[in-house]
């Protein structure tokens, strides 16, 4: 009975085992498998300094290797376009251009969506250390910044299921955070 029990036990972690994800295999399963792909999100900004969240929704387009737009619907129309290493901001009344590289933040942030949707694990590697929890059918990515970044954010955590990004959750050191939840992907 007891040697019943050890083969048990001995199979039961390795199926465990087997669940858990590579960040090489995540990157495989999630990364955009055609050049343009399109997701409608819903994000909410929980800031220290007001009383309720923050709520905007859009839609957010990316094409390799490095275009992404984030297109605001509400509260107010406005357009954030990065490609390559330029960020333009559209509202109705202006355009503004800048280059990413004078806003480490945002560079970082971007740069770290796109390295998911292109299958860069190298760049994830380099900047974070990285956790991983949950099988291909539903899994969670955290990114914890390395010491020499300096950045503003404490923690990303990257759910999803199968081969979809649901939810990306980023953690300010200030306590803010942002919850981006996604629908409707769409790919080309």
């Amino acid at each position: 009975m007891k040697r019943l029990f050890l083969i048990l036990l001995l199979f039961s972690w390795q199926w465990v085992g087997a669940s858990i994800l590579s960040l090489n295999q995540l990157l495989q399963q999630v990364s955009i498998k055609t050049n343009i792909a399109q997701v409608n999100y819903t994000e909410t900004h929980y800031l220290h300094f007001t009383d309720k969240p923050l709520l905007s929704q859009g839609t957010l387009y990316f094409r390799k290797p490095s275009y992404l737009a984030k297109q605001v619907a509400s509260p107010q129309p406005m357009n954030f376009i990065i490609n390559q290493q330029q960020l333009t901001i559209q509202n109705a009344n202006k355009t503004y251009t800048v280059k990413l590289n004078q806003y480490p933040n945002l560079w970082i942030m971007s740069t770290t969506l796109q390295a998911l949707l292109s299958n860069n694990p190298e760049f994830l590697s380099s900047y974070y250390n990285i956790t991983i929890a949950g099988s291909a059918n539903q899994w969670q990515l955290s990114l914890t910044p390395k010491s020499q970044i300096n950045l503003n954010v404490n923690k990303i955590i990257i759910s999803g299921k199968y081969n979809q990004i649901s939810t990306i959750i980023i953690y300010f050191n200030n306590g803010d955070w942002v919850q981006q939840q996604f629908t409707k992907v769409a790919a080309s």
